[in-house]
Parts: C-alpha cells; structure tokens; sequence
C-alpha cells in the first residue's frame, strides 16, 4: 500500500535522480528550512504542524489547517510523486518498457487521482485533491478556464504526457525523456497561478505559504533574492500591505526574462501582455450614454447595452454545457452568470453578474405591473397560487430548473423561451410606464444606471432590443445567435421563409422598436402632448403579439413532431397569453399541453382550439403560416374575416366592429388584475 507518510519520504519508488528533486533539495539545504533538505520532508513536517496545537500553525483556525494540508498534498505531495515517478519511467525505458510503462502510469495516476473522475476534463466541481486541481482552483481568476472547467494548462500537461504515451508503447525513449522535461517545464505554471491566486488575498494564511515554498526555490535558481521576498511577503501571519503588488512584481519580473519565454505567459494569465504585467487591469467603466450597435449594427441602441446582450453568451456557454452533460456548469451559469457584467450608476463594473433565474426570481417584485406577466401567473396558477409545486410568480425558474434537474437538453431553450421572452416584455412594459411617468422606477434603478430623464424610456427599448436579438447574432441567420431572435430565423425556415434572409417577424419587430425609440425622442419622452405615451402602448401592444409567432410557430411544430417534452415548453412560454380569451377553451389546452402529455389522437382537436384564439391575440393564420409537411387535417381559416358576432352578421368596418367588441378581453384583464 501508498501511504502519505510514504509518499512525503521518498519511498513510492526512491528515486531522486531528476531535476526538480536536486532543485528543491539545494534551496532547502541553502536556507535551513528543516533538518532534512528534502521536499517530502518539508511536507511532512507541514502535516504534522496542521495536525498539531502547536508548531508553526499553532494559532491557525480548523479550516485553516484544513486548507493547508490539501495545499501540500497538491503542491508538494502530489506533484513530487509525479515527477518521480515519470522520471523513473523514462530513466527506465531503455532498459526495461514493462517497468517504465508502469511507472509512467503511475505517475499520472499521482498527478490526477481518482476524484477527478474519467471522463477528459476531471471534476468540474474542482473536488480533486491532486497537483492536477491546483490550476482548476487558479483558472477562473485567470480566465483560463477551457471546456468541462478545466484549466488550459491541464489541457497542455495531460496532451504532454498522452504524447510520452505514445512515444514509450513505440520505444521512442527519447521521446519519452523530451516528454517528461515538457511536463515538468508546463508545472511551472500552476504553481505561480497558486502563488499569484494567494497573493490577492488580504489575509496571510498558511496555505499561501505553502504556496511560496512550493514554487520559491524556482525562483531562487533564477533569483535569490526575489525567491526571499516572495517568502518574505507570503509568510504567515506577516500582513505586509505591499504582499499582492511585491510577489507580482517578483513574477513579472521572471516572466520578462528569456529563460521563462517557455511557460506561456498567456496561460498563466489572460491578462498577462507579452511576457510582462500580470498585475489584474483596472475595472474598465462604460460610457452609460454611449450608444451601442448589437451584433455589427442588427441594432443600434442610443445608450450602452452591451451588459445586456451579453447574456447571450451565458445561453450559448450553457448550452455547449448540456451538450457535453455537464449539468453542474450550466446549472451554476443558469443560477450565478457568467457573462452579462452589472454596472453602477457611474459606470464602473460591481463584482456581480446578471443571470438569467434572476430574470424569473425578481419578476414577484418588478413585474408585478406588467400586462403580460399578470396574465401569465393567472394562467399558469393552481388553485393554491402554484406551478410546479412552488409560488407561481416563479414559474420560469421553477420549470428551467426542473428540467436542469433532469440534465434536459432543451433547458437552454426554455431559458430563451420562457425567462428571457418574458424579460423582453418587461422592458417594453417598463418604456411605457417610464413614458407616462418620465421618471426611472425604483425597481430598476438597482439592476441599471440613472440616465437623464429623456433617456430613461428609450434606454427600456433599447434593453428590449437586446435582450431580443443579443451578441454574436448575424442578420437573418438561424445559425449564427442564441436568443429570440435566432429562435424566430430558426422556426420561420420550418414555415417556408428563405434562410439567406430576415425572417418577416424579426423585420417587422425590430422595425417596430425602432418607431418606438423614435416616437419616444420626438415626444421628448412622452412630454409632447398628453396622449403620446398611448401612441407608445399602441406600437407596444404591436409588438407582444408578434414576439408570441416565433413560440406558437415552436408550438405547433413540436406537435407535428410529436415531442412531448417541447410541447410542453412552449405551451407554458405563449398559452398564457390566451388566457384573458375564452376561459374554459384556455383552460382546455392547459390541461392537455401543460398539465398533461398531449396525446397524438389528440392534435388535431387541439389546434384547432389554438387556431380559435389566435384573433383574441390579434394575429391570424396568415401571419402564422403553414408549417411545412405539417400533418394536421384540420386546416387553419381566419375566423376574424367572418363578420359575425353570436349569428349577427354586421357590415360596418370589421376593425371598428371588431375593437368594440374585444373590450370584453379588456375586462378579463381588468379581473386578473383585481385577483
């Protein structure tokens, strides 16, 4: 059996030929450090500190302890066994391959351990114990983070040894040695990742000690004295002020000499330029009123929204997530963000991201005015206020994570669908209400930045622009792009419409929002006459109906499909908006879309229930289109072209008729209000 006592002494296998060994043992015997110039010792005798009320932790707390011994298990522990052990393998390869095979794997096997799992990438929970997780806890402060939350620079050291593999089951053993000296050049890294990482910490603990030593006698073959300092500063309990800009110092300084060319500044830091300067930049402000194109210029928003189209690139990196089952990541994309930065009202980023659950966990508190958010926790409530067994004004969240849960490949869609649909509305909603108003809600002065008056309602188109359209869409591409905007292109190619152009509703929508910025600058906010703010509902209640084409279109697909689990989804992301309509028809589709598994003998009937609400909405056949192939023997005609109400055929203007007559669904809303 290996046993950490044995491992800390150098008895895994005994050998001691090989570079790093002789490194660390010269600057232990140099500086005196114990009375044993050796690496494992000086491990062991941190365990024994860590585990003891006395010696040179004797005033760390538990977790503090805690923190150290897995730091030297990582730094020290693992990372010696390693390289003894692939050493071992290459001294070993010209004269016995069974031997050095086994030492070899053995040497990863002390690299990596088995917490990390099999699959390529390890733990995406950063739970392993090994050298291997030392750059995983590093690269997120680093941004060098790679797919799975692996580090880059495991990605070089693991495709390092894969290559010594290779080269050892040929007989190449001078393959295996190049190898092995590549793999220990690329170690380099993740020990000054650990020590830099460390180093931004105010308080001086004893795992950044630990740090330093681990990768000070480095410095001391290049420095001596810079080796002195780095210990000097990360000593334990020193809480010298100039600790983060000294130890930086002392890396950039390496860095910017020929002999480190080699380790890769670039994957030690995403910020590093050339070698040199590894010191984090300086938060960058935005410009608050510096307008904005989204996506080269699909959009052109007056102020800065690029905070807000961001989130597009959340959707995409939770959805390569999923796509490689790594639930967890996304999960914690879905819940914390990743992309999408929060500014103050100056303009400076704040240490937090915007998610998109947070679209559906705030929606209780700043929607609670909103039309179409009324109408969708009405319509989706049970009879003790609830969707899925939680407060229904979470419903978004509760069924995103449900499906998250469930490790749905179709959560990335829902999000889209359901939570970033309904942020869209909300934004529209808020110009109208800033329009009559001609002030900033204080509900939404938390999550954005106070703008001159006149700005305040256009800023809300603009936000509902991008949270439609979004970063990294191409115009007219079902492709290219992540949110509502791709979904429309996505669908309209399925209703027959060309996919080397706009989709009719993406030009009709984004034409309507610009008439709304517009109108909101020729009415100077809504202040030139008293009804100026209607002439801006007018464009708004426009809008809404045409975003709803893309999910009903999505809708009725997913039925043509017979997939069950997406019907579902976009029966809960646009029946709702049915339901200031026909209640009892409503509550029909609710429970065979939404409360149950639409059953394929059912379909027909159930279209054309849907089809008897579209004039309700005010959108009609035409405007939603024939799905191609689509199976559905009952066949979509526009009951809004009969002019007849109850069997009384009329022959005014149908569109005079016809507003009459809807202010009855003007009530229905007037009642959910009420409720």
């Amino acid at each position: 059996f290996v046993s950490l006592r044995r491992m800390t002494q150098s008895a895994t296998i005994g050998y001691t030929s090989f570079p790093q060994y002789e490194l660390y043992s010269s600057y232990f015997s140099e500086k005196g450090i114990e009375n044993n110039p050796d690496p494992g010792a000086f491990a062991h005798q941190i365990f024994m500190d860590a585990t003891s009320p006395e010696g040179r932790f004797a005033t760390a707390t538990t977790e503090q302890r805690r923190s150290v011994v897995e730091i030297t298990l990582a730094s020290f522990v693992s990372y010696f066994s390693a390289l003894e052990a692939l050493y071992y393998a290459s001294n070993s390869c010209p004269s016995d391959k069974d031997v050095a095979t086994a030492a070899y794997d053995g040497g990863v096997a002390f690299l990596i351990g088995s917490v990390e799992g099999t699959e390529r990438g390890g733990n995406s929970e950063q739970e392993g114990r090994f050298f291997y997780n030392v750059a995983k806890m590093a690269c997120v402060y680093f941004d060098t983070c790679v797919e799975g939350g692996d580090a880059e620079i495991n990605k070089m050291m693991l495709d390092t040894l894969i290559v010594g593999q290779n080269a050892l089951k040929s007989s190449n053993c001078d393959g295996v040695s190049a190898a092995v000296d590549t793999f220990a050049t690329l170690t380099v890294v993740p020990l000054m990742q650990s020590l830099l990482s460390f180093a931004d910490d105010s308080d001086n603990e004893p795992d950044g000690y630990v740090t330093s030593m681990a990768i000070a006698p480095v410095v001391w073959d290049f420095d001596d004295a810079l080796a002195d300092k780095i210990v000097s500063e990360m000593a334990y309990e020193s809480n010298s002020p100039d600790k983060k800009s000294e130890v930086y110092s002392a890396i950039n300084t390496m860095l910017a000499d020929d002999d480190f060319k080699g380790i890769a500044c670039d994957v030690i830091s995403s910020l590093c330029d050339g070698g040199v300067d590894i010191l984090p930049e300086e938060p960058i402000p935005i410009k608050p009123e510096e307008p904005t194109p989204i996506s080269d210029g699909l959009y052109v928003a007056t102020s800065y929204i690029g905070d807000k189209s961001a989130i597009a690139l959340d959707v995409k990196e939770i959805e390569d997530r999923l796509q490689v089952k790594d639930v967890d990541r996304a999960t914690f994309i879905y819940e914390e963000g990743m992309n999408s930065k929060i500014y103050d009202e100056n303009g400076m980023p704040t240490s937090e991201e915007r998610s998109i659950q947070d679209f559906s966990l705030n929606s209780g508190r700043v929607m609670l005015r909103d039309p179409t958010y009324n109408l969708f926790i009405t319509g989706l409530a049970d009879e003790y206020k609830e969707f899925l067994g939680k407060p229904v004004e979470d419903y978004a969240d509760s069924y995103v994570s449900t499906l998250l849960y469930s490790a749905s490949p179709i959560a990335g869609d829902a999000m889209v669908a359901i939570n970033i649909w309904m942020e869209v509305t909300h934004s529209l909603h808020s110009a109208y209400e800033a329009c009559k108003s001609s002030i900033l809600s204080a509900d939404r002065s938390v999550d954005g930045r106070q703008l001159v008056e006149p700005q305040v309602a256009a800023r809300f188109i603009d936000e509902a622009a991008a949270y439609w359209i979004g970063d990294g869409q191409s115009t007219g591409s079902s492709s290219k792009g992540h949110l509502l905007y791709a979904l429309t292109e996505i669908i309209s190619e399925e209703y027959g419409e060309r996919s080397n152009s706009q989709s009719t509703i993406n030009t009709r929508i984004i034409d309507l929002l610009q008439q709304a910025k517009n109108h909101i600058a020729i009415s100077r906010s809504c202040t030139s006459s008293t009804d100026s703010h209607l002439k801006l509902r007018n464009i708004i209640d426009e809008i809404i109906p045409l975003m709803a084409v893309p999910l009903l279109r999505s809708l009725l697909h997913a039925m043509k499909q017979n997939d069950a689990e997406r019907v579902k989804l976009y029966a809960i992301a646009v029946l709702p908006l049915f339901a200031k309509c026909n209640p009892s028809t409503y509550l029909e589709l609710k429970n065979d879309l939404i409360d149950n598994t639409l059953l394929s003998t059912e379909k027909n009937y159930v279209y054309s229930r849907i089809i008897t609400l579209y004039d309700c909405l005010g959108i009609d056949c035409h405007l939603i289109g024939k799905l191609i192939g689509d199976d559905f023997a009952y066949k979509c005609e526009d009951g809004s072209k009969v002019k007849s109400l109850a069997g009384y055929r009329y022959v005014a203007e149908q569109d005079v008729v016809s507003s009459a007559a809807k202010i009855d669904t003007e009530i229905r809303l007037l009642e959910i209000y009420i409720n």
